[in-house]
């Protein structure tokens, strides 16, 4: 990326974080990001490292903001099940957000 960082309009010091640095860029700014339901009152940092896996793995995928986006708010329009989970039942690649 450093190589070719002109080309694409950004500036020569520009590198990519490690996922230790992506969780601490995260605790850094967690309560600037609308996280209630992943920022629990005892442990407000416990999930920040499976967000972390979770932007990884959106960027080996592939898969962009705007459909990542889409999938969850169709995940949103499903009705929840009584015990706060999703309405149906989460099989081998049903999460997928590019499947939106």
């Amino acid at each position: 990326m450093r190589e070719f960082a002109l080309e694409l309009g950004l500036p020569t010091d520009t590198r990519v974080l490690t996922r230790p640095e992506v969780v601490i860029f995260l605790r850094e700014r967690l309560f600037e990001f609308e996280l209630d339901e992943y920022r629990p009152l005892g442990d407000p940092t416990r999930f920040l490292s499976a967000l972390a896996g979770l932007f990884s793995r959106c960027k080996d995928e592939d898969v962009s903001p705007q459909s990542y986006l889409a999938f969850a708010a169709g995940l949103a329009r499903q009705p929840r099940r009584r015990d706060g989970r999703e309405g149906r039942r989460r099989g081998r690649g049903a999460a997928r957000a590019g499947e939106t």
